[in-house]
């Protein structure tokens, strides 16, 4: 196999008929350009020719003839070598990238030498041309998912050749898939190759080719690449295997056997794995709408009570996500609530006797939540003097509700004393209290002894000048018109509310003598915005009303506080600072109820 050559015919003793051919090749179109030169040639001193007259002849490559003509063409100094004609033409190999052309030259030189007469010479040869090597450029899709079998198509020049397929996905070695294949490969691309992606959902890979014809490799290795994806079957993706809920709250899982509304708070574990090397990046559980980030995690004490749901989700390394709704039951709980209490003087059978009564009668309604029937129940009635600090326990008990009345078992109550009778209702979290005060005895008129003070409808006890136990009712005789002062009994004592969702400080309430709710105290903020405490029928203002507060530590005014007529100590702004202390104290109208 060549590239170029030549050979002659000889003319008498010392001229040749040359023919030389030289070729270039185009390998991506399997094809030859072969030119041919046709050469007369004078071998010796001794060759001159002059001859002037008409010449022709012609060059015949691959079957085709390409034929010139001239005059004088035949003459030729001594030694020379004369081109006399020179053409290209363009050659298609076979399918196999072989090729032999025969290439043929004629001159009429039309001379007389040495005595003989020459019409014409031919000379010729057969060329076999450099094979080009044929190798085949595989073909495939460019985008398939794990698992997807695809069709490597190899179209190949000849019917002799086959090919030896190799894979390299993402660890630069080749790796044989397949050999001696014709036409085309059904190739399924292996799952394994999942583990070669932890942290993305597709990779770049390379399908090879090597061109066989016979036992020999033609041309080179022929590459071409392709993308991986990783589909979203069950097998690549992450799992939860396990999720650990327990109490965080130290004690209440013993007390109560279960979750408390209000005050439990979950410790949520979650077991997860990633799967063909992928690894949990993240985990998040989700509780009552609130979103906690990690693994483990605590959450805020819950808010409600029955099915609650707890949604955990584990992100892997390629994103993708695992999730799981585990449910747990959450035992309703409200704090502790006093909704009745009053206190009057009687007789030792409980009838009312407010001018002689030294027994004492409660009267109280009162609950506590059960909590599944596992929470702590007590209650206390104490009783002082007003002039005194020091209490005395009445009575006792440990019920879950109460709606009755309670007779001292002596008399307890001085004539000439004021009194304070407080009733605690407690359960395992908290206590409630709430004082009612009993005046002295009734009289209509009593003097004191040191004759600087009266008292009306009670016993003088030097506490003003004019002591008063009932309303003042008084008219203008004049113009009729009337004044009353009326408190509204029992309600005057202050009260403390149950501050709720994380506030701190104190909230003190009472209704004042002129039938108007005052409420004073601090808070620090819990959940804002939110509502701080809710305080009972009977102290709610007719509308929603805002408090002006003092901040503590600077004393400028924030106005974001407001009493709802629902009884809703609340903060309608959302800019309440955090660890600072709000100071207040309001007066406002009642609705009745």
């Amino acid at each position: 196999m060549a590239l170029s050559g030549s050979t002659y015919t000889q003319v008498g003793q010392y001229w040749r008929l040359v023919l030389e051919w030289n070729a270039s090749q185009n390998v991506n179109n399997n094809q030859s350009n072969i030119t041919a030169r046709l050469y007369w040639q004078s071998t010796s001193g001794y060759g001159t020719i002059q001859s002037g007259g008409p010449n022709d002849g012609n060059i015949t490559i691959n079957g085709t003839t390409h034929s010139f003509s001239g005059s004088g063409l035949a003459s030729l100094s001594g030694t020379q070598k004369k081109l006399i004609y020179a053409t290209s033409q363009t050659v298609t190999h076979n399918a196999d990238g072989s090729k032999s052309i025969g290439i043929s030259g004629t001159f009429s030189m039309r001379v007389t030498l040495q005595g003989t007469y020459y019409a014409s010479r031919s000379v010729s040869l057969t060329a076999n041309l450099n094979t080009i090597p044929r190798a085949t450029i595989p073909q495939i899709q460019g985008n398939m998912n794990l698992g997807d079998t695809v069709t490597i198509t190899l179209p190949r020049a000849s019917s002799s050749f086959t090919h030896n397929l190799s894979v390299d996905f993402k660890t630069g070695t080749w790796v044989p898939i397949a050999s001696g294949v014709g036409t085309s490969y059904s190739w399924t691309v292996p799952t394994s190759y999942a583990d070669r992606m932890p942290n993305t959902l597709s990779g770049m890979g390379r399908i090879r080719a090597d061109t066989l014809n016979g036992g020999s490799t033609i041309g080179g290795a022929q590459v071409v690449p392709f993308t991986a994806h990783i589909p979203g079957d069950a097998q690549y993706q992450p799992t939860i295997s396990s999720v650990g809920i327990s109490e965080a709250v130290s004690g209440l899982a013993t007390q109560f056997g279960g979750y408390v509304q209000g005050k439990s708070k979950l410790k949520v574990q979650t077991t997860a794995a990633g799967a063909h090397s992928s690894t949990i990046t993240s985990y998040k559980a989700t509780v009552l709408g609130a979103q906690y980030n990690g693994n483990p995690v605590t959450t805020d004490a819950l808010a409600s009570s029955g099915t609650v749901p707890v949604v955990t989700v584990a992100t892997d390394s390629r994103g993708r996500t695992a999730s799981r709704t585990t449910s747990i039951t959450v035992l309703p709980y409200t704090l502790p609530t006093i909704t009745g209490f009053t206190v009057v003087r009687a007789t030792s059978a409980g009838k009312e006797d407010p001018g002689e009564g030294t027994y004492l009668k409660a009267t109280m309604a009162f609950s506590v939540a059960p909590v599944n029937s596992k929470n702590g129940k007590s209650w206390t009635l104490k009783y002082k003097k007003q002039s005194t600090d020091t209490w005395t326990n009445l009575t006792s008990g440990s019920v879950y509700s109460y709606n009755g009345s309670y007779v001292s078992t002596s008399g307890v109550l001085g004539l000439d004393d004021s009194y304070d009778v407080s009733l605690t209702v407690a359960d395992y979290f908290t206590s409630v209290t709430s004082v009612y005060k009993v005046g002295t005895a009734f009289t209509l008129m009593d003097f004191g002894a040191s004759g600087k003070g009266m008292a009306i409808g009670k016993v003088y006890e030097g506490n003003a000048v004019l002591e008063v136990s009932k309303g003042i009712y008084l008219r203008d005789p004049a113009t009729g018109a009337v004044t009353r002062i009326e408190p509204a009994a029992g309600d005057m004592v202050w009260r403390d509310a149950t501050l709720i969702n994380g506030w701190s400080g104190s909230v003190r309430y009472r209704k004042n003598p002129f039938g108007q709710l005052e409420i004073h105290g601090n808070l620090t903020p819990g959940a804002v915005p939110g509502v701080a405490a809710i305080l009972p029928k009977g102290y709610r203002p007719l509308e929603l009303t805002p408090i002006a507060c003092a901040i503590h530590s600077t004393g400028n005014i924030y106005t974001g506080l407001a009493l709802h007529a629902a009884g809703g100590l609340q903060v309608y702004r959302g800019d309440m600072q955090p660890g600072t202390r709000y100071d207040f104290n309001a007066v406002m109208p009642l609705k009745e109820e």
